[in-house]
């Protein structure tokens, strides 16, 4: 069922491979384009990533994150909120569009060829998320140092540099909390098993039917533990 939940950088992430569809009022063929911007309800993008399930390669863990709004500076303002935690470029592009909706008319897109499969899988990494592991990594050669460190004795030189080390893992440290502390509400339909079930079950109580700004990402894998971490 749809659930509305804060997106956040978890203390322990992991790496999120999966395929990716958005919905969006830029989509060829999908939503509603006029002079003061892009319209689409979450009915019509949540219908159209439910067909994208039942392309090839869909996978039986599936998760949309939906933001939908009434109008176009929430719209805006929701899209930052979530891009501060995720900025995944597909958010960042849906971001660049309605902020230039004006300007859409004078714009040629590129329209990608017409699939009967999904995207291929791939790695969902962005830079919070890219900084998150890096932390993990380093905190983890932190602790192997200091026992092979205590073993031995320390030279003045070794001193030094430890100590240039700690305030490096300090600021890095620093960062992770920053990045941890930023949240973003978004809502979330997040369903395990076959593809067809869930595209019937998520259209069903969908939040906000009259808002007329949406735009939606499936995630589709076989494992979405590291994205289901993400969710609070």
């Amino acid at each position: 069922m749809w659930k509305q939940s804060e997106l956040k950088i978890p203390a322990q992430i992991n790496q999120l491979k999966c395929s990716v569809v958005c919905a969006h009022p830029w989509v060829p063929e999908l939503g509603q384009h006029t002079k003061s911007g892009g319209y689409i309800s979450p009915l019509n993008a949540i219908s159209y990533l439910g067909k994208k399930m039942l392309e090839n390669g869909a996978g039986t863990h599936n998760i949309i994150m939906m933001i939908c709004e009434n109008t176009h500076s929430e719209l805006l303002s929701s899209l930052d909120a979530v891009s501060s935690v995720l900025p995944m470029p597909e958010l960042k592009q849906v971001r660049r569009l309605a902020q230039s909706f004006g300007e859409l008319e004078q714009v040629k897109m590129q329209l990608p060829d017409v699939l009967s499969a999904l995207p291929d899988p791939i790695t969902v990494a962005t830079e919070t998320t890219r900084q998150a592991l890096n932390s993990a990594r380093i905190e983890a050669a932190k602790l192997e140092a200091a026992a092979a460190a205590s073993v031995s004795s320390i030279t003045t030189g070794l001193a030094g540099f430890l100590h240039e080390r700690t305030a490096a893992l300090a600021d890095i440290a620093s960062a992770m909390t920053e990045l941890q502390g930023k949240t973003a509400k978004a809502w979330f339909f997040n369903m395990k098993g076959p593809a067809l079930t869930t595209a019937v079950e998520l259209v069903k109580n969908l939040p906000h039917p009259d808002a007329v700004h949406t735009a939606a990402i499936l995630f589709t894998g076989s494992d979405l533990s590291a994205l289901e971490a993400m969710i609070g």
